[in-house]
Formats: C-alpha cells, sequence, structure tokens
C-alpha cells in the first residue's frame, strides 16, 4: 500500500509533494513580480503545514523580505475564516499563498467581495495546481507531475525508491 500524498502518512510509505519546496518557488516567484508583501494560509497543521511555513520563511530570508507573523494563518481548516482573518487584521499584503486551487478560487472570489482586485492589488498563488476558468487568466501555481509521482510510486513498490520520496513541483504561470 503506498500512500500519495498524504498530509498524514507514513514516510516508508508514501510519496509526498515537497510543499517546502513550493513554497520557496513561489516566495521567489512572487519577489521578482515586486510582491514582497506575502501573505500565507497554511494547512491546518502537521507536516505539511510546518514544511510549507519553512519553505516560506527561508524564501522571505533568502529575499530579504522581513517574516511578519501577521501575515501568516495556521490552525484554521476553513480557508473563507483564514482569509476573512488576514482581511480584517488590516496587514498589507500584495500577495496570497494558498494551498491548493480550491482555495485559490475561493480566495479569488472572498477578495473580490471586499473590493480588492486580483490580481492588480492581490496576487493569488496556489501551492497545488491552478484551473484556467473560462474568462480568466490562470493562477501562478506549483504543478506536480502525475508522470513523476506514478514513476516515484512504482519505485517504492519496487523497492528502488531513494531515501527521499518527496516529488518536486514545478512553476506554472502565463
Amino acid at each position: 500500500l503506498i500512500f500519495i500524498d498524504c498530509l498524514s502518512a507514513p514516510d516508508a510509505q508514501s510519496v509526498a509533494c515537497d510543499r517546502q519546496f513550493a513554497a520557496q518557488t513561489a516566495v521567489e516567484y512572487l519577489s521578482r513580480h515586486q510582491r514582497r508583501d506575502i501573505a500565507l494560509i497554511n494547512f491546518p497543521g502537521g507536516d505539511a503545514a510546518r514544511e510549507t511555513l519553512q519553505g516560506y520563511r527561508e524564501a522571505a530570508e533568502n529575499q530579504l523580505i522581513p517574516f511578519n507573523r501577521q501575515r501568516v494563518i495556521e490552525g484554521e481548516s476553513e480557508p473563507r475564516i483564514a482569509l476573512q482573518k488576514l482581511i480584517n487584521s488590516r496587514v498589507k499584503f500584495t500577495a496570497l499563498l494558498v494551498t491548493d486551487d480550491s482555495q485559490a478560487q475561493e480566495a479569488i472570489t472572498l477578495l473580490r467581495d471586499y473590493q480588492i482586485s486580483v490580481p492588480e492589488q492581490v496576487v493569488v498563488f496556489s501551492l497545488d495546481g491552478s484551473t484556467r476558468l473560462p474568462g480568466q487568466s490562470a493562477i501562478p501555481a506549483i504543478g506536480y507531475s502525475l508522470e513523476g509521482i506514478a514513476r516515484k510510486a512504482v519505485a517504492l513498490v519496487l523497492g528502488q525508491d531513494d531515501e527521499h520520496n518527496r516529488v518536486r513541483g514545478t512553476l506554472l504561470c502565463d
């Protein structure tokens, strides 16, 4: 039995997305595009949250972006509530990292409800995939190759795995 991208699977029997690398890549991309006030709506908890925050912090430090704890929302399982907390805190942010595409779509809707234009005022970035909706531009995101994940899983089943069962995503943007 091999777990694929489960947030709490045993390491020896799982293939996971490299969330630290994803967050680092996202922060570097946003920084290159003059978006330095980057907020993060993180996973509610666990290894995925820890790895994502670590990547976010490391990349911010490498880009000389001061860490602002108010821009990080953790421990909230409802993305809508997490984003409302961020908006109501009145902390400035020009970019928003979210854990996946469904959160990105929800964030865009809520930001527009608050009269915040996307992507002009706030760029929303998905750390796991992006779907282009009709009439909208694609959301910048990290995408994971299903072929790469499948190869890693097959190698695990055949006992040919390396010590590192993480799959790195690639930057998806227009």
